[in-house]
């Protein structure tokens, strides 16, 4: 169990639009207070072997992606030892997923032409401080208010 923010926690980031991808890499990079490690994953059918090799705190999803979608990628991480299955957050498009992903397990469930990055950055803190506060990966998801929510992707 470690609070320290010193500890490095990888960050998987499985989206297929780079823009949307790069977008998100350069806010998480610059605006949290945790270490982390990020690494951007174009195809959705090589998630499993890097959760494997990077044992990442948090994983974002993208639900719609070539060749597989983000639920079946979600379905084969919960095949995968407890020790190793990361908190996922499901960065969509659509909203019509949303309980499908929830009852997988995934933590959160955002649109993401309806929140801020700001707000996904918010979302990345709470999952790794509470991963690294409780030594699980244990997380409370807050329901979002409709002035929450905005409609470009990129806030700053």
């Amino acid at each position: 169990m470690c609070s320290s923010k010193t500890t490095k926690n990888n960050v998987l980031v499985i989206d297929d639009d780079e823009t949307v991808l790069k977008n998100i890499q350069r806010k998480l990079r610059k605006s949290n207070p945790w270490v982390i490690e990020l690494f951007p994953l174009y195809d959705p059918r090589q998630a499993i072997d890097k959760i494997r090799e990077l044992r990442p705190t948090l994983v974002f999803l993208d639900f719609k992606m070539p060749n597989m979608t983000g639920i079946e990628v979600m379905e084969n991480i919960r095949r995968l030892p407890g020790r190793i299955q990361p908190q996922v957050v499901f960065l969509s498009n659509v909203i019509e997923h949303r309980s499908e992903a929830i009852a997988l397990g995934a933590v959160d469930y955002l649109v993401k032409a309806d929140v801020p990055l700001g707000r996904i950055v918010e979302v990345m803190n709470r999952c790794i401080s509470q991963a690294n506060e409780k030594g699980s990966p244990a997380y409370e998801r807050e329901e979002l208010k409709t002035e929450d929510f905005v409609d470009i992707l990129d806030d700053e």
